[in-house]
């Protein structure tokens, strides 16, 4: 630049010294916000790709006609059973809002059709895999999903019928006679009375102190499971308390149910509930004569005794055939399996309360396992009383008697 006098000056910009550190510091900061901005960024294409909800209305659409198959029920059964379940099933809202989407709308917690359908499936056989990618819940929500249903059902949903009070035993021989309107001991009938061996997985260390108890004769462990049924094949009366090794004859003995018979606290008067040859004869409980070559009389009362107790084998069967789950090990702790077990009956006693007493029993899928009852009586053990069999079964005696007086006889087998 030309000056005043005529000469020329170069302005040199004054560099000011740098200070090391606080370069290292602006380095350190710009990469901090921006490692944070990005974070957030994931984070929140994470929780919407993981929280994006199932909406249950576009599954029954994209299910359709196989909505039944898919979860063990129709619709409208689907639908009232949410509707009874929902208190108990309700998430907070707003935590879900605050905790994984920042506020967004549209996002909420499991719906409670997703849950009930979630655990449906559950039940019905399918590995929880499939379940949380279907219904898109998050893995490590889903057992307690599972867990949570099934407490609910146990909480809102009843057994069928009342065997403690005289209306409800005649409301029970009702369904036997409804059931049966030409077999002559149904009128007489309470309920239908056996036991199912549940498999379960082998008791983890700390479970129980002796999982011996658990490993049964059938060759593997179980859970033995006393129920008894009405004529519609509904379940009235629920134990799963005993190991897989005890016998019917004493897991039957040991419920409170059997303790208040035997006691007399609740009174049959002359009904009685019917069962097969693994149960002790009592004045409540009518199994059928032991042996093969039986006379006139005693054949007969064990043909009409045997038609009554298929309403018992038939419950389990719809039962096994419905719930997949029971096709294998329970793939629950052992603490839980009892629950599990009591909820799957509460379900089918559901199902077929919502279900015409005209329509066939709904046996599901057509690839179960064979249902494996907990005490079946040998061939060998046919010809001889094995020691439960004892001279006070009233009901067995009367009947036995009484039928041979009216004329009824056992058919000729063909």
């Amino acid at each position: 630049m030309a000056t005043a006098g005529g000469t020329l000056t170069r302005h040199r910009r004054r560099v000011e010294p740098t200070d090391p550190l606080a370069a290292l510091r602006q380095t350190i900061f710009v990469a901090a916000m921006s490692s944070t901005l990005l974070a957030l960024h994931c984070s929140r294409l994470d929780r919407e790709r993981g929280y994006d909800r199932l909406v249950f209305a576009d599954e029954v659409a994209s299910v359709g006609r196989g909505f039944k198959r898919k979860y063990r029920m129709e619709f409208d059964v689907f639908t009232a059973l949410v509707e009874q379940l929902r208190p108990r099933l309700r998430r907070n809202d707003a935590q879900a809002r605050r905790r994984y989407c920042r506020g967004l709308p549209g996002r909420r917690a499991v719906s409670e059709e997703t849950q009930v359908a979630a655990a449906l499936r559950f039940y019905a056989g399918a590995s929880y895999l499939d379940v949380v990618s279907t219904h898109k819940v998050e893995p490590s929500s889903f057992y307690a999903i599972v867990k949570r249903v099934t407490s609910a059902v146990n909480k809102e949903l009843r057994l069928a019928g009342d065997i403690t009070t005289e209306a409800g035993q005649v409301a029970l021989s009702s369904t036997f006679v409804g059931a049966l309107p030409l077999n002559p001991l149904a009128p007489s009938v309470v309920g239908a009375l056996d036991g199912l061996a549940v498999r379960i997985q082998g008791p983890a260390r700390g479970a129980t102190n002796t999982p011996s108890e658990f490993y049964g004769r059938k060759g593997f462990f179980s859970s033995n499971v006393q129920a008894i049924c009405d004529g519609r094949c509904r379940f009235v009366f629920v134990s799963t308390a005993a190991p897989g090794a005890m016998h019917d004859s004493a897991a039957w003995s040991q419920t409170r149910l059997a303790e208040r018979l035997q006691a007399a606290v609740i009174c049959l008067g002359e009904r009685f509930v019917i069962c097969d040859d693994s149960f002790s004869a009592c004045s409540h409980l009518a199994p059928p004569w032991p042996g093969a070559a039986l006379p006139a009389d005693r054949a007969a009362f064990n043909f009409f005794l045997s038609q009554v107790r298929q309403t018992i084998e038939r419950a389990f069967g719809i039962l096994n055939k419905k719930w997949g789950i029971l096709w294998s090990a329970l793939r629950v702790r052992l603490g839980d399996c009892g629950s599990m077990v009591l909820a799957l009956m509460k379900l089918h006693n559901f199902i077929i309360d919502r279900t015409p007493a005209t329509s066939p029993p709904d046996l599901g899928p057509d690839d179960s396992s064979p249902l494996v009852f907990s005490d079946e009586q040998s061939m060998e053990d046919a010809d001889e009383d094995c020691g439960r069999d004892g001279p006070a079964c009233l009901p067995r005696l009367y009947w036995t008697s009484r039928l041979s007086a009216a004329g009824y006889a056992r058919p000729a087998v063909v």
